[in-house]
């Protein structure tokens, strides 16, 4: 009988002993698992952050790029406003220039049908 309760008391040491054991190999899978799911986490928390810094960048990039679109079109817009000035200034010179011409044809004593015909031909852009 004293036997039998060794054994008994021998085998509840030892399934203790391996309850114990498979406790500690529990928590420890345990840990491993809740490491690897922060690493995880860690990792996928990076990726997100990776990719909102792109997705930034390439949204500046495109700010970036329309207002280099509108400026360009303000140059442009002035520059045809500078070539349109100039035409004018042009056109303004060459009247000028034509109405001299025929004021100094006229002091000059020639006919007034001469006149008049070189007159006609400069208004209607002939000359």
């Amino acid at each position: 009988m004293a036997a039998r309760t060794d054994q008994v008391r021998y085998k509840e040491h030892f399934l203790s002993i391996e309850a114990g054991r498979e406790k500690a190999e529990f928590e420890r899978v345990l840990s491993v698992q809740k490491q690897a799911i922060v690493k995880l986490k860690e990792e996928e928390e990076k990726r997100r952050q990776k990719s909102s810094r792109h997705a930034e960048a390439i949204r500046t990039q495109v700010k970036e790029q329309e207002l280099s679109a509108v400026a360009k079109r303000r140059e442009l817009f002035k520059e045809s406003e500078r070539l349109m000035e100039e035409d004018r200034q042009r056109r303004v010179r060459l009247e000028e220039i034509k109405e001299k011409k025929l004021q100094e044809l006229k002091a000059t004593g020639l006919s007034d049908k001469y006149c008049s015909d070189v007159e006609r031909k400069a208004r209607a852009g002939a000359l």
